[in-house]
């Protein structure tokens, strides 16, 4: 609903939930709709990595973002970690209001200047029970996840994708794709993030289709393996 309400903007339609909704040059709006797009879906990632929409969610706009007004950023968030927990159909006017019964206080955070890898990029950071961090760019166009709890990855923000957080030893990459293969599971993609060598990593894992449950549980009572999580941007 966010993103339809910004193309109404741009193709001179009235937008839909107008009332006390902020008021942006249409250029503006242009530019920000990749951001917008990509904050939905960092904030529905989120949610399937056990954000539940409760406690503090602080989104940081870094570089660029950071000269534009962050409502349109922050509802598209809020659709996204409450999309599939509520009934509520949420929009640009109402999100703010829906995050507040559930229990969010959003916190919005501006930084122009940054040393950060990406000349423009968006952090939510959110704990309900974990402390969960996400990090977004538009990489060629496209939307990227390129970073998980600070540390740096590279995959685009589409399709399915088994994560883990592991201990950094060899084979363990090899076995959990021995294990898609077996099961009929296609990968797509593979990231591995780490801050030095046999220490906790993050492996990313894109796959043409969804992990079945039981093999994710086996998988995720390995040794070595810290956490894992499936989720789908589908």
């Amino acid at each position: 609903d966010v993103a339809v309400q910004v193309i109404d903007v741009l193709n001179d339609r009235p937008a839909r939930y107008a009332v006390n909704a902020p008021i942006l040059p249409p250029r503006d709006l242009e530019l920000m709709l990749p951001y917008i797009d990509l904050a939905e879906r960092m904030g529905r990632f989120l949610g399937q990595l056990g954000v539940q929409g409760m406690g503090n969610v602080e989104v940081t706009a870094f570089g660029n973002l950071a000269n534009y007004d962050l409502d349109y950023i922050n509802a598209a968030v809020i659709k996204g970690i409450l999309g599939d927990v509520t009934q509520v159909r949420i929009n640009l006017v109402n999100a703010a209001l829906v995050a507040e019964r559930r229990g969010m206080h959003l916190v919005e955070i501006k930084q122009h200047q940054h040393d950060a890898p990406y000349e423009t990029m968006l952090t939510v950071r959110a704990q309900s029970g974990e402390k969960w961090s996400v990090s977004g760019a538009i990489v060629r166009g496209e939307p990227y996840i390129v970073a998980i709890n600070e540390q740096w990855v590279d995959f685009p923000a589409e399709g399915h994708v088994l994560l883990t957080s592991h201990r950094d030893r060899p084979g363990i990459v090899g076995r959990v794709g021995t294990m898609l293969g077996e099961a009929d599971v296609n990968i797509s993609f593979m990231h591995v993030g780490r801050h030095a060598p046999r220490t906790d990593a993050i492996m990313v894992l894109g796959t043409d289709e969804s992990v079945p449950s039981a093999l994710a549980s086996e998988l995720a009572g390995w040794e070595h393996i810290n956490w894992l999580r499936t989720a789908s941007f589908v």
